[in-house]
């Protein structure tokens, strides 16, 4: 049995790699040859030798360019046969070069079309069966493990995905994962493995424009489990792997190189939905809007998660990520306790006393559809351009496709098995602990949950904030036993009358002036029942206050845990 070393060793092997003069095409050139290859260099002519240079000089093998334009058919025809009568004999190829070309798809040029079909996808084709008729012509006995080699094609996560303003690319790409699935079923049992590495978001000379877009940036590194951009040598280990006799019995894969984006990306696009965006101005701050997504089907959306939103009018392909407010109706047990609206949105101090009076309203009946609200503020970009279209229409109502991707949460508590929960909040906060403390307040009642008292603290400047999640607290304070579970205190830093601060009852509380986390724990603690877990989601201050205070308690008597919300877009 060989051992691992040597299954990974190329020494005494030739590649052939297209597209390795810089980024992940020179990546995987070096790769190579550090694993023991000699490289041929295919370029479009010789005036860059950095990557050739290095192998010879720092790496110690063999390296050459070939020129040839890969976007004329003749020329790629001519590769195999120009190297093989030098007396190469090259086992491996790697079809890493491509181009991009971008327009609305209706106004799409043919020539640009042409021109990514023939470098990304021809030249693979044909690259690929002259190396292939090649290696099937050279005698069995040069090869007496029977493997004669191996191809690897470069595709894109857009094998598996569409993109936007880039058909012909989309197209190509899409075409390599097939052709590289089609051309295993042709050779592998011949003796060639073909496979393909499907990039995700790297750092390469391409995407700099997108690197340095710090909005957009900031919204795919959202999206990237990993949590960062991939490198170029980042392809180093999956090239050797694929281009060794360590994956001998590997043919017909696309790999993907993507710090975990297609692991999760397939079961959290939740579906194709047709999205209805509500515009509903809020008293003093009119830049803030409701946004429902309407499902087409049930969908379980777990308390504390966010999404991210894609609406092609607005933002094209661009996403952008919100916390998940509201939903309904849910397959947990909230949604059976669920009474429809029977009130308009409160006005300044007053909606809450009226939302005291217990409510022995039916049940709201299920739908085969899920309502998902967000609650989202102009700010700039794509909230902006959305809010200017909205507050445009004459009924400040909307109604547009898109998709919507997640939830995605990190939950990294089991809230239910608490006896007491604290949940701070602190202006848009509030948006993370809705359905928490709904999802709480029903499950005590029902007795599936160690919860016996849960504690909602918001924090907002002004009465007018109240209106954000009106409709949404009509919900939550008309649950039974809502009264016996749940506390919630409303602390107004800002209030603009004194009369406005009013208490309606001895389980929803208003306070004037902001709100001390210390204070409140104070208040709270002394009476809790079991452990008790301790949550925020706020601005970076406001949680900092809350850290410190929960930490301070931690060790003090019974359990007191803390957790704190990382989705803080």
């Amino acid at each position: 049995m060989a051992d691992v070393m040597s299954l990974f060793s190329l020494s005494g092997k030739t590649a052939i790699v297209t597209g390795g003069t810089r980024g992940i095409g020179q990546a995987m050139a070096f790769a190579l040859a550090e694993a023991g290859a000699d490289i041929i260099l295919v370029q479009r002519d010789t005036t860059n030798t950095s990557t050739k240079d290095e192998i010879i000089n720092r790496l110690g093998r063999k390296a050459w360019i070939h020129v040839a334009e890969l976007g004329d058919r003749q020329a790629v025809k001519g590769i195999i046969p120009a190297l093989t009568s030098q007396g190469l004999k090259p086992e491996i190829l790697v079809n890493c070069a491509g181009i991009q070309r971008r327009h609305p798809a209706e106004k799409f040029p043919d020539e640009d079309w042409d021109e990514v079909l023939e470098v990304n996808l021809s030249s693979v084709f044909i690259l690929c069966r002259e190396f292939a008729a090649y290696l099937l012509a050279r005698g069995a006995s040069e090869f007496p493990q029977g493997h004669r080699g191996s191809i690897i094609n470069v595709g894109s996560l857009l094998c598996f995905q569409g993109g936007i303003t880039v058909p012909a690319y989309a197209a190509s790409k899409g075409g390599i994962g097939q052709l590289t699935k089609a051309l295993s079923n042709d050779w592998v049992a011949k003796g060639i493995n073909v496979n393909a590495i499907a990039p995700g978001y790297i750092a390469t000379d391409m995407n700099t424009a997108l690197i340095n877009d710090a909005d957009r940036n900031a919204g795919i590194m959202a999206r990237i489990p990993a949590g960062r951009w991939g490198n170029p040598e980042d392809f180093k280990g999956a090239v050797v792997y694929l281009a060794s006799r360590a994956s001998s019995y590997v043919s017909g894969e696309v790999l993907t190189v993507d710090g975990g984006w297609m692991g999760r990306r397939p079961v959290s696009i939740v579906n194709t939905l047709f999205t209805e965006l509500g515009f509903t101005p809020i008293s003093g701050l009119d830049c803030l809007y409701i946004v429902q997504f309407h499902l087409p089907k049930l969908v379980h959306i777990e308390p504390g998660c966010h999404v991210f939103a894609y609406i092609p009018r607005i933002s094209w392909w661009m996403s952008h990520p919100f916390s998940i407010a509201w939903a309904e109706p849910s397959t947990s047990s909230a949604a059976t306790f669920l009474p429809a609206p029977t009130q308009s949105p409160p006005t300044q101090g007053k909606g809450y006393t009226d939302l005291e009076k217990q409510s022995n309203l039916p049940a709201k009946p299920s739908k085969p559809s899920t309502q998902v609200s967000l609650i989202v503020g102009a700010q700039k970009g794509m909230t902006r351009r959305l809010y200017n279209l909205a507050n445009a229409s004459p009924s400040k109502t909307l109604t547009l496709g898109g998709f919507i991707e997640g939830p995605y949460g990190s939950h990294p508590t089991n809230p239910s098995s608490y006896g007491t929960t604290v949940l701070f909040s602190a202006g848009a906060g509030i948006t993370h602990h809705l359905l928490q403390t709904r999802e709480l307040v029903t499950a005590a009642a029902q007795n599936t949950a160690a919860t016996r008292k849960v504690y909602l603290i918001w924090s907002v400047r002004s009465t007018d904030h109240l209106t954000w999640v009106s409709s949404f607290m009509d919900q939550i304070l008309r649950l039974p036993n809502r009264r016996d579970i749940l506390v919630v205190k409303l602390f107004i830093s800002k209030p603009r009358r004194a009369a406005d601060i009013v208490s309606p009852s001895a389980t929803v509380l208003m306070h004037s002036g902001r709100c001390r986390p210390d204070v409140v724990l104070d208040e709270i603690l002394p009476g809790r029942t079991g452990a008790t877990l301790v949550s925020v989601c706020g601005p970076g201050a406001f949680a900092d206050e809350v850290r410190s205070a929960a930490r301070e308690r931690i060790g003090k008597g019974a359990v007191v845990d803390f957790a704190e919300e990382a989705f803080t877009w």
